[in-house]
């Protein structure tokens, strides 16, 4: 799970490297990461994909 979100938040902050200073984007990367990790915790089942 952590993999996958680390792939997703480095792919955002590289599409919004042109857009958005860098410290509001690192900001934003470590709550948004913190909220999916969040979100997530008890509901990722890597065995059974089809359901998260």
């Amino acid at each position: 799970m952590y993999t996958e979100l680390k792939e997703l938040i480095n792919f955002l902050a590289i599409y919004m490297h042109h857009r958005i200073p860098r410290r509001r984007i690192c900001l934003f990367m470590e709550s948004y990461s913190n909220h999916l990790a969040g979100r997530f915790l008890g509901k990722w089942k890597p065995e059974e994909p089809e359901y998260g």
